[in-house]
């Protein structure tokens, strides 16, 4: 089955890339749809070899962070999650590589602890010139002999298909990547682990990024919000949250880095978070707000703390309340 959620947007002061893809269900561009995120997920399981030893999953900053986590839950126990990151590493074993044509094109991921990995997954929303998996290949190289990159749609031009396989050859490495505009391999049908996963349930907890404590937990389940708000690459803690065993989810949105214009027909409107110190504008698209607006949950990092009492500040103006969660890495 062709992934039908990625939408074309004009992006706003990128002269590198006039144009880019965005998914309708990730959080961006309205309410994330777990449902939906949870059978891209299985589907991504489907399309990679059988798997019996614990894998490094690796989501790309932004727009790859969310379906690497509902990946996990379909990988073998004990493998861990790792996100990459425009901002500075703080500890730990750092590989860094560039995205060529991004607004904030220094990225870096920071791998953790432990026994090393025979096999690397990468999630990538879409690869367009395959450039930065270029240079994701090379920074990895020393990390895992094997590399399979799962992806909604494959875009790359025939050059470039065959300058990675190029590349992989020069370094020793096996790269594969599994599209899921491309049927699964003959007989896999389901997730490479967890098939009785329902939609969207992440599961059991397993090592992710940026987790919260009990005491996030206990004021969650005290205080139910209506709305979650992720500010930038900070989805990890408040996904588990959202993702917890009681009651109703509440509309969880992804608030972005990535500039793109209002076009009136994916894009009716969006809210500019400014500057706040170093951090660079954030942006919610199509901010719409419930009736009533209840209680907002919002999620940042330390460096995009202003950000968050930003949009604390808007929500509480349109009748709710709001709490800010800044969680460290």
């Amino acid at each position: 089955m062709g992934p039908p959620t990625l939408v074309r947007v004009r992006r706003d002061g990128n002269p590198l890339r006039r144009e880019g893809y965005a998914s309708l269900v990730a959080g961006k561009l309205g309410p994330l749809d777990g449902g939906a995120l949870g059978a891209a997920a299985a589907a991504m399981a489907a399309r990679l070899p059988a798997l019996t030893e614990p894998v490094l999953a690796i989501g790309l900053a932004e727009s790859s962070l969310i379906p690497a986590w509902f990946l996990l839950p379909h990988l073998p126990e004990g493998s861990r999650l790792a996100f990459s990151s425009r901002e500075e590493p703080v500890g730990g074993l750092a590989r860094r590589f560039d995205e060529p044509h991004s607004h904030g094109p220094h990225h870096h991921v920071v791998l953790p602890e432990g026994a090393p990995f025979r096999r690397v997954v990468v999630v990538e929303d879409e690869l367009t010139t395959g450039a930065t998996l270029a240079n994701l290949v090379r920074a990895l190289a020393d990390v895992a002999p094997v590399l399979d990159v799962v992806t909604l749609e494959d875009r790359r031009p025939p050059g470039a298909r065959l300058a990675l396989s190029s590349l992989a050859t020069d370094l020793g490495l096996s790269v594969r990547v599994h599209s899921l505009a491309s049927p699964p391999p003959s007989g896999r049908v389901g997730g490479a682990a967890r098939e009785d996963l329902p939609p969207g349930r992440p599961g059991a907890p397993r090592p992710r990024p940026d987790r919260g404590d009990p005491s996030d937990q206990e004021a969650w389940r005290a205080d139910p919000p209506r709305a979650v708000f992720a500010i930038g690459e900070c989805v990890s803690a408040p996904l588990d949250l959202w993702a917890g065993p009681e009651g109703d989810r509440p509309v969880f949105r992804h608030v972005t880095r990535s500039p793109w214009h209002v076009d009136g027909a994916w894009i009716r409107g969006r809210l500019r978070l400014g500057a706040a110190g170093d951090a660079p504008p954030h942006f919610l698209y199509n901010p719409d707000v419930p009736s009533p607006p209840g209680l907002a949950w919002i999620a940042s990092h330390p460096s995009t703390a202003g950000h968050a009492e930003a949009l604390a500040d808007w929500w509480r103006r349109r009748g709710g309340r709001a709490r800010t969660w800044i969680v460290p890495r």
